[in-house]
C-alpha cells in the first residue's frame, strides 16, 4: 500500500501551470488563466477538496486577489516552502491561506511575519522618513488583516507589532510619527481602528496625539463621528496620586477652543466633554482627600469678569477653558476638608453653567 502523502510535500514547481498536468482553472485578477492540478491543491487544502469533490467545480475565481500573490500562494501548495513571499503581497497570501484553510502554511506566514517585525529598525527622533514607512507598513499589514470583514479578527499579528514595541522601546516616537500624518478632517473608521489599536487604552498618548494631529492640520468642525468617538476616549482618563493631571489636555482644549467654524452641535458636545471631564477629575481628588493623601487639590470655578470675553468667538455660546497648576500644600485641618469638599460640591451643582462661564481648575 503506497504511503499516505503528508503535507507539506515537494510536488514540483515544473508541473504548474502544464496542460497535461492540470485539470483546474484558476481565473486570476487580469483575467488569465493560471491552471493546477485538484489532487494536488486538494492534499493541502480541505476546502479546495470539497469545491472540486463535492461541487465538481472546474474553474475557481481568484480575482480577489493580486496575480503575484496567487503565483506565490500555488508555488508554496506544490513545493512545501513559502518562498516567494515579500510583504507587498503578504495580506493577500494569508487571505487565501484562511480561505482556503491550509494549515500548515498559516504557520509559516505567522514566523514570516514575526521574523521581519522582530528585524525592523527602532523608530527615534532621527529616524529617516523611509525607515518610518518601513516599520508603518507593517503596523498597517497587522491591522489590515485584523479588520478583514469576511474574516475572524486575527489578533496574533497585532500583538506580534505592539510587543516589538516593548522591546524597541520606541512606541511614544512611532505613535507621535503615526499622528503627526493624521488629518483628523478625513478620519475614517479603520484610522480609527488604528489609533485605538495603538494606544492600547493609554488615554495621556491619545491626547498627545491628537494635539499633535491639530499642529499639524487645522480642524475645520467637530462633525466627523470618529473624531468624536476619539475625544470621547478621551475622557477615559486614569487619575493616580503620582501624576493627578495629564497637562497635555490643556492645550487639546485650547486648540479646540480656536476653531473657527464650529456648529451649535459642536459647541454642546465639546461642552460635555469638558464637564465629563472635571466631574472626573473632581470626584478623584476628592476622593484622594477622604483617603489622608499628604497632596490636596482644590476644583475652583471662577466667572470671567469680562463680559466680551466670556461671549468670545462664537457669541453667547462661550466655550470653557482648563487652565492647571500643580502646587504642594500643608495637611489641612477637618473642618478645611469639609470646606474642600463642599466646594467641589459646588462644581457639580454647577456644570450645566459652563458654557456661560469660564472655568479655572486649579491643582495642587
Amino acid at each position: 500500500m503506497a504511503p499516505e502523502i503528508q503535507v507539506p510535500c515537494n510536488f514540483g514547481r515544473e508541473y504548474i501551470n502544464v496542460q497535461e498536468h492540470c485539470n483546474l482553472k484558476l481565473k486570476l485578477k487580469n483575467g488569465s488563466d493560471y491552471l493546477v492540478n485538484s489532487m494536488i491543491m486538494s492534499y493541502n487544502s480541505p476546502e479546495i477538496k470539497r469545491l472540486t469533490t463535492e461541487h465538481h467545480q472546474t474553474c475557481l475565481y481568484m480575482d480577489d486577489f493580486e496575480e503575484d500573490a496567487v503565483y506565490c500562494f500555488i508555488d508554496a501548495l506544490y513545493t512545501g516552502e513559502l518562498e516567494k513571499i515579500g510583504t507587498t503581497i503578504f495580506t493577500d497570501v494569508y487571505k487565501m491561506v484562511r480561505v482556503f484553510k491550509v494549515s500548515w502554511l498559516l504557520s509559516r506566514c505567522t514566523d514570516f511575519f514575526t521574523n521581519l517585525v522582530s528585524c525592523r529598525e527602532t523608530v527615534s527622533v532621527d529616524t529617516e522618513d523611509s525607515i518610518y514607512r518601513e516599520v508603518k507598513y507593517l503596523f498597517d499589514i497587522a491591522m489590515i488583516i485584523y479588520t478583514q470583514n469576511h474574516l475572524e479578527k486575527e489578533q496574533i499579528f497585532v500583538d506580534v507589532f505592539m510587543e516589538s514595541f516593548e522591546k524597541k522601546n520606541d512606541k511614544l516616537e512611532f505613535a507621535t510619527r503615526f499622528f503627526g500624518g493624521i488629518n483628523l478632517n478625513e478620519m475614517s473608521r479603520y484610522l480609527t481602528e488604528q489609533t485605538v489599536t495603538l494606544i492600547g487604552g493609554d488615554t495621556g498618548l491619545l491626547v498627545d496625539g491628537l494635539v499633535t494631529s491639530l499642529r499639524h492640520y487645522d480642524l475645520r468642525n467637530l462633525s466627523n463621528t470618529e473624531v468624536r468617538l476619539l475625544l470621547d476616549k478621551c475622557t477615559d482618563v486614569s487619575f493616580h496620586q503620582e501624576n493627578p493631571v495629564e497637562y497635555q489636555y490643556n492645550e487639546l482644549f485650547d486648540i479646540l477652543d480656536e476653531i473657527e467654524s464650529l456648529t451649535e452641535d459642536d459647541l454642546r458636545f465639546l461642552n460635555r466633554i469638558k464637564r465629563i471631564w472635571i466631574k472626573r477629575a473632581s470626584s478623584f481628588f476628592s476622593s484622594s482627600k477622604s483617603k489622608g493623601h499628604s497632596t490636596s487639590t482644590r476644583v475652583v470655578e471662577k466667572e470671567n469678569s469680562n463680559p466680551d470675553a466670556l461671549k468670545g468667538k462664537h457669541g453667547e455660546n462661550s466655550k470653557s477653558t482648563f487652565s492647571f497648576e500643580e502646587r504642594e500644600v500643608e495637611p489641612e485641618s477637618t473642618s478645611s476638608e469639609a470646606q474642600h469638599k463642599e466646594e467641589v460640591g459646588g462644581v457639580e451643582e454647577r456644570e450645566e453653567e459652563l458654557e456661560d462661564t469660564r472655568s479655572v481648575v486649579t491643582l495642587g
